[in-house]
């Protein structure tokens, strides 16, 4: 469990990364730490660099053009940089789609400690983040101050904090204001060949600098991991394929996609059963995360997998992300009608309606819904337009903690978190596409297994690069077209590189309820125990209606309420680590 930070500064003593994969480079007064992978300075492409000399090319662009040079890299990372001979003064960043944090003390702010062993005495759980974190903003852990624990702060995207004599400063550097890129004429064939030399590009800065090491990839037979897979066998490295039984239906197809993509490139596929990925006793490990998480049982199962198969300096590509892109969904309708006005909308929300089976009325009001204040919109207990619910559903064992309507106050706070991601990303597109979710759902789940070990975890589709172009440079109506299949832009990148039966597949849905219910059956005893922790800050919940809600999860309901439960044994399992972790430092 990584517990500490990946920087720790006093104002006295020597500054030293506090994890194996940060890098550290001296030039005079200036020693600056990196963690992460940066592919281009500028206009100036490392990918083919080693860690150590990335780092030192980041601390001479630092030297010459100061802060802004953070914003002007392409890459996911987090930065600290400490000046002067008694090291007094710390400029720290995060960039816009990491997966890493940086963590600071409230206290620090003051005394100038940067370090989470410095709350040793006094740690307790934050409770505006637990009643978050349980509701399922999806913006928490990216682009919301608040973690677990109360008086610890995260550095926030594109925000640069800067610590010395004259006090704090707080900026955010970076951030993307978008609009829906309006290209009359522009078609698919016009879109293709720089989407796919990007895409090419992309993967290619993302293998590792060792020609020879294996390359690993998840295959699912989905669209995206296997164009994701298909690129990397391209590039003539070594590849092995890694496919995840999940003992569903939809299982057989994948398998038969996964192993034509395989066949189609001669390269090995290896497949684990649902059986080996759940036998897994949660009384036995330990969490492997900074910060809980909903996909616990997924880091228990697929991460801890991964982390036992991929050796130390390897890496593992994945598909992930490629929905937030490419995934056609109602949610364009509020940015429509921001920029083009009620009858553009009117126009989109037939269309979407006539594939959808939904009515256009409906689209409208709940797209108005969508374009209203956050403290406003918390007021009307209606579905998002994107078909999911502000907070997924009504969860009924959870109460606020001060008078008012429940579902009121459910959807004021994940207004509230989509607000904050706008922050970092405002305008057409993006802003309405995952909610930060994509950037750090995977720290959570695959990251935290194989960062112990040296290994790596690549997400092409997660890269700015590709954001921009998608968002700046391909005419939104391309993207969000209800006459052609879904994903159709990502279909025609793969044209010729997947074989056809993949590339034309119909529905790529990948269900993972089969390994799911293995894993409960196997550990419903510890996660009973783990749901009715003692020390959690429960005072808002209805024991009893939990109960109802924990069994009806064992059984596989999919009700908000019971899909909850997760959420909760997620933090409580972190909890118990993090406990256990604090004992030990101390």
């Amino acid at each position: 469990m990584q517990t500490s930070p990946y920087f720790t500064l006093s104002k006295t003593d020597s500054v030293a990364p506090a994890n194996a994969g940060c890098t550290a480079a001296i030039s005079g007064t200036h020693q600056l730490f990196l963690y992460g992978r940066i592919f281009e300075i500028g206009e100036q492409n490392v990918s083919r660099k080693t860690a150590d000399a990335i780092t030192a090319d980041l601390l001479s662009a630092y030297i010459r053009r100061g802060v802004r040079c953070f914003a002007e890299c392409s890459g996911d990372f987090v930065v600290a940089i400490c000046s002067s001979s008694a090291l007094r003064t710390l400029t720290a960043y995060r960039s816009l789609t990491t997966q890493h944090q940086i963590y600071y003390t409230e206290a620090a702010l003051s005394t100038g400690l940067v370090q989470l062993a410095g709350t040793l005495p006094h740690f307790a759980i934050d409770t505006d983040y637990f009643d978050r974190f349980l509701l399922g903003i999806s913006a928490l852990q990216y682009a919301m101050p608040a973690t677990p624990i109360a008086g610890i702060r995260r550095l926030l995207p594109g925000e640069l904090l800067e610590l010395g004599a004259d006090g704090v400063r707080l900026t955010r550097l970076d951030h993307r204001t978008y609009a829906l890129a309006d290209k009359p004429g522009q078609t698919v064939a016009d879109v293709q060949p720089g989407l796919l030399a990007l895409l090419q590009s992309i993967v290619g800065d993302r293998l590792p600098p060792d020609s020879s090491a294996t390359v690993y990839s998840e295959l699912s037979g989905g669209i995206d991991s296997s164009l994701v897979s298909a690129l990397i066998a391209q590039s003539g490295r070594s590849v092995q394929f890694i496919l995840y039984n999940y003992g569903e239906k939809s299982g057989s197809l994948s398998e038969q996609c996964a192993r034509a993509v395989a066949g189609h490139y001669a390269a090995p596929l290896m497949v684990l059963p649902a059986e080996e990925l759940a036998a897994v006793d949660l009384r036995d490990l330990d969490f492997p995360g900074d910060e809980p998480s909903v996909a616990y049982w997924q880091a228990a199962t697929v991460g801890r997998a991964l982390g036992a198969i991929v050796p130390a300096g390897h890496r593992v590509f994945s598909g992930f992300g490629a929905d937030e892109l490419f995934m056609r969904r109602a949610k364009i309708l509020p940015a429509v009608l921001a920029q083009y006005g009620w009858r553009a909308a009117l126009t989109l929300s037939r269309e979407i309606g006539v594939s959808s089976h939904r009515s256009a009325l409906n689209l409208l009001w709940q797209t108005m819904v969508c374009r209203l204040p956050p403290w406003l919109r918390g007021r009307f207990n209606t579905e998002d337009v994107d078909d999911l619910a502000l907070v997924d559903g009504a969860l009924n064992w959870l109460e606020p903690r001060a008078p008012g309507s429940a579902s009121r106050w459910q959807n004021t706070l994940s207004a509230e978190g989509r607000a904050a991601v706008h922050a970092c990303f405002t305008g057409g597109g993006v802003e309405i596409s995952g909610n930060g979710s994509q950037f750090a759902d995977m720290k959570f789940i695959a990251g935290p297994c194989l960062e112990p070990g040296g290994a790596g975890y690549e997400t092409p589709f997660c890269d700015l690069r590709l954001i921009d172009f998608m968002a700046r440079d391909v005419d939104w109506r391309l993207i969000f077209n209800w006459k052609e299949t879904h994903k159709h832009l990502l279909r025609e990148a793969a044209r010729g590189i997947l074989p056809e039966s993949v590339r034309l597949r119909g529905s790529d849905a990948l269900g993972v309820d089969g390994i799911l219910r293995l894993f409960i059956r196997r550990n419903r005893d510890t996660l009973r125990s783990l749901a009715f922790q003692s020390d959690l800050p429960l005072e808002n919940v209805d024991e009893a209606k939990l109960a109802q809600a924990f069994d009806a999860m064992c059984f596989g309901s999919t009700q908000a309420s019971a899909h909850k439960v997760h959420a909760l044994i997620g933090f409580s399992w972190w909890w118990r680590s993090f406990k256990n972790r604090m004992r030990m430092l101390a």
